[in-house]
């Protein structure tokens, strides 16, 4: 009598473990199918069981399905917990074999859907949320990058400008000057406002040399902006350097009038 009893308790557990384990091939399924509702409730079902809960599979499901509700969303919050999921599994199996076949593209799209919840958060001129939603993407890439899951992210040096853009919004003058001085590292030309802050950034932590540095490089990357020729000369104004602009300003007189045809003195625009 005891065996039986003992034989029907395993029969029993084994029973629970394959319907709990069937709940989370019905949500990868429902998932193929677009029953998203369905899939996530499958799913919920096995992240409660203590049988399945710490399958590295279920996870990785979980992962799946809250990546297309958060696509389909468009919503940061999904994607944030869609990353978070796949976390945990590579966290419980880190050589999991499935990883490299299913995850691959569901990461790229939870970088891309956070990413671009942060453009919008600029838009609207939020920006600690868009600050946090870029800076959550680059956790996503860091992670992506580091898995070897058959692709990478590459720099986005558009992305590093406005973090550190977003950051100085926000008054976050660290993590401003982290980004945008990465962004200037990474040679981005798409916007003169990263020379212009961070030049500010630099005179307010009284480096002079990386000051003027920085608006001498935006002066070759944007030479028709005037902007740049006014902080050099607040620059020299502000270090006590006015007579290097004035000798500067001198050689140059002295270049133009040795050419010839050139006449000494001052010269005035025409009217």
């Amino acid at each position: 009598m005891k065996k039986l009893l003992v034989s029907l308790l395993f029969c029993t557990a084994g029973v629970s473990v394959m319907a709990q384990r069937a709940k989370v091939s019905s949500a990868d399924e429902n998932l193929k199918k677009q029953d998203l509702e369905k899939a996530k409730a499958d799913i919920d079902a096995a992240l409660q069981n203590e049988k399945t809960k710490n399958d590295a599979k279920t996870w990785l499901v979980d992962g799946k399905i809250l990546e297309a509700m958060g696509t389909k969303q468009k919503s940061a919050a999904l994607a944030t917990e869609a990353f978070a999921a796949f976390k945990k599994a590579l966290e419980i199996d880190p050589k999991m074999k499935e990883a490299v076949l299913e995850m691959n593209q569901p990461l790229f799209n939870v970088y891309a859907t956070i990413a671009n919840a942060g453009y919008a958060n600029l838009n609207e001129q939020k920006w600690d949320s868009s600050l946090y939603n870029f800076k959550q993407a680059f956790e996503v890439a860091d992670f992506y990058n580091s898995k070897n899951l058959g692709g990478s992210i590459p720099a986005d040096t558009a992305l590093t400008f406005y973090v550190g853009y977003a950051a100085n919004q926000a008054g976050k003058k660290d993590d401003a000057f982290t980004y945008l001085k990465k962004a200037a590292d990474l040679q981005f030309k798409g916007e003169p406002a990263l020379y212009v802050i961070l030049g500010q950034l630099y005179e307010e932590k009284g480096d002079q040399a990386n000051w003027l540095k920085t608006i001498e490089q935006a002066k070759v990357l944007f030479p028709k902006d005037k902007r740049f020729n006014d902080m050099e000369m607040a620059f020299y104004s502000k270090t006590g350097k006015t007579q290097r602009i004035t000798d500067d300003a001198g050689k140059e007189n002295r270049r133009q009038s040795n050419r010839p045809g050139s006449c000494t003195g001052l010269r005035y625009p025409r009217r």
